[in-house]
């Protein structure tokens, strides 16, 4: 599926596509989930094919992705890839990720100003930002909590960042980095030369 392929967006997918259990999908340049829809993937291999792979979900749309047991969904790059843009979350676009691993993206989870976020349990591998954020971010549930970041194995030659780290802020007026309740295991960040940027 994407811009490169038959499939640039989740409603031209098939009806089963919407709502995964297990298998996978290959993207080739950007999917877009569109047309106030729910892309609900559980135990899912995502595959990003080239490196204009991304994942963009409009406005009133989610992305909700999760395991299947103890099978995580997970990002990834495939064939000559040496990694890919990252899952972009407009205005009022949501994305809930659990249990899920994400590798080798330059803006892994990049929050636009007015979107939703809730990411909880979930490891993040060689990203330049692991998180991105933009303005005003609504944070859901537990909010951006019990995660590991790890910085290894980032291509610091694939993305155009100088100082790649963890989580990046970006003119964020308020945001809790952690559990808000204070409960559970800690967000851990390694080999990140710097772990949280904000800037206004």
């Amino acid at each position: 599926v994407g811009s490169n392929a038959s499939i640039p967006k989740l409603s031209d997918a098939p009806i089963a596509m919407q709502n995964m259990t297990g298998g996978s999908v290959k993207i080739r340049g950007s999917f877009t989930v569109d047309m106030n829809s729910t892309w609900m993937l559980r135990g899912v291999n995502i595959y990003l094919s080239d490196v204009d792979a991304s994942i963009i979900i409009q406005g009133n749309c989610t992305l909700d992705a999760g395991s299947n047991g103890s099978t995580p969904t997970q990002f990834q790059i495939c064939g000559s890839a040496t990694h890919w843009l990252g899952i972009q979350v407009a205005s009022n676009g949501s994305v809930f990720l659990d249990q899920c691993n994400v590798n080798s993206a330059c803006k892994a989870i990049d929050l636009l100003s007015g979107s939703k976020v809730k990411l909880t349990g979930n490891n993040f591998m060689g990203n330049y930002y692991s998180v991105k954020a933009t303005g005003n971010v609504t944070l859901l549930g537990a909010g951006i909590a019990h995660n590991t970041f790890n910085g290894s194995g980032i291509n610091l030659v694939a993305c155009e960042v100088v100082n790649p780290h963890a989580i990046d802020l970006n003119n964020v007026t308020q945001i809790v980095i952690g559990d808000q309740a204070q409960t559970g295991q800690p967000n851990t960040i390694s080999n990140y030369t710097v772990g949280i940027v904000a800037r206004n």
